[in-house]
């Protein structure tokens, strides 16, 4: 569940496609906890790519912890040092650290 809410079957969406058999899987939306687990079940062994979004989150942190393999290379990409970025609203979200993303590579 995520804030109170149920989301059994958004979880549960992808049950049936076969572990291991997915070149990348991104996470985003809600319930992101229970579909980082389902995501590193579904990604291919060697080569697959988990995407987690607004990876800094520290609500995110115990998932990461828990179902990422420590053997997977990681890579964090973050807009902060975009110098093109100016309007107030950007700088809102970036201050937010919400425009962090990491990539985890099978091996």
């Amino acid at each position: 569940a995520s804030r109170g809410c149920c989301y059994d079957n958004y979880v549960n969406g992808a049950v049936d496609i076969p572990d291991g058999s997915q070149d990348l899987v991104s996470v985003d939306g809600r319930a992101r906890e229970l579909c980082l687990k389902e995501a590193v079940r579904l990604v291919r062994p060697a080569g697959g790519i988990v995407v987690l979004d607004n990876s800094v989150r520290e609500r995110y942190q115990n998932a990461i912890q828990e179902f990422i393999p420590d053997t997977w290379l990681r890579h964090d990409a973050a807009l902060l040092t975009n110098t093109t970025i100016t309007t107030e609203k950007q700088q809102y979200w970036i201050k937010r650290d919400d425009l962090f993303t990491t990539f985890w590579i099978t091996r």
